[in-house]
């Protein structure tokens, strides 16, 4: 996991620390996703944004179920490939 990667990484965790390690019911758990989503916060980008509540669930999932290292990128599947125009037109 690269520096940058493992600083979203960490910033996620951090952000759904209450929900990760907290023993909440399922109501206790959406009532804070919305709230949550409802509080700008410092992305490790620089930018200071809400996180939509999709975006937290998603992530919530992620985590769940590939653990921390779930949150580090995938190389994309068509990398080095040309994705404008087909290999038949060029």
């Amino acid at each position: 996991m690269t520096d940058r990667e493992q600083r979203w990484a960490l910033f996620w965790c951090g952000l759904l620390n209450p929900i990760i390690f907290g023993e909440l019911s399922q109501k206790e758990r959406s009532a804070l996703l919305r709230k949550i989503s409802k509080t700008e916060v410092a992305f490790p980008d620089g930018t200071v944004r809400k996180p939509s509540i999709k975006t937290l669930k998603r992530k919530l999932r992620i985590y769940e179920t590939e653990g921390l290292e779930g949150f580090s990128r995938k190389p994309r599947r068509d990398r080095g490939k040309v994705r404008a125009h087909p290999q038949e037109v060029i």
